[in-house]
């Protein structure tokens, strides 16, 4: 969802609908008074206390489900020979498993012999996957995602890690893959310099 889609839904439209409120009651105050603010001196001070406590309460809550909001799985399937885990990382207090597609033997051993003859550049990064649901902080067991209404629970069924999220695992794990990216983008510039392919 764009900022300017998640503004109107969380502030604009509940906005809106407290602003009908009065407007309604102006027009029933003039069809029965004959004045359009008659009807305003009979509603106690409270009715708007609640109303604008009523508000705050909505945004907040749309707030957090917008957050709790994310697509499904990035990946529609497993590639060919499955995946192959190249390394871990902690990020928003559990691990992450990083994997690459596993590559058939043949291809490997092409890929390593043209790096003899070619330089490294930005397209010999791999595909990066971050394997989810994430990792225990504890002992590295998958974690069980538990969604409610306005958070998700991830929890161990090994060692009964627990704690609360806003944000889904795919939105997390989305983070996690352009972290790890821009690490061997790193990785691959200093590679570049050290054999002299970039100055």
């Amino acid at each position: 969802m764009s900022i300017k889609n998640e503004v109107y839904d969380i502030i604009v439209k509940p906005t809106l609908t407290i602003i009908l409120v009065p407007i309604i009651v102006s027009f029933i105050s003039q069809i029965t008074t004959g004045n359009w603010f008659e009807v305003f001196n009979y509603i106690p001070d409270y009715v708007w206390i609640i109303i604008g406590i009523v508000l705050v309460i909505w945004i907040i809550i749309r707030w957090m489900k917008n957050k709790m909001e994310y697509a499904d799985s990035p990946y529609a399937s497993s590639p060919r020979n499955g995946w192959k885990k190249i390394g871990e990382e902690f990020y928003a207090d559990v691990w992450w498993f990083i994997q690459i597609p596993q590559r058939d033997e043949l291809v490997e051993g092409l890929e390593r012999l043209s790096h003899r003859y070619y330089k490294y550049s930005h397209s010999n990064i791999p595909y990066i996957n971050v394997e989810t649901p994430p990792r225990c902080p504890v002992c590295k067991t998958k974690l069980e995602i538990i969604k409610h209404y306005l958070w998700y629970t991830w929890k161990c069924v090994n060692c009964g890690f627990k704690i609360r999220k806003l944000d889904s695992q795919y939105k997390l794990s989305a983070h996690v893959e352009k972290i790890v990216s821009r690490k061997i983008e790193a990785e691959i510039e200093e590679m570049e310099i050290n054999q002299g392919y970039k100055r």
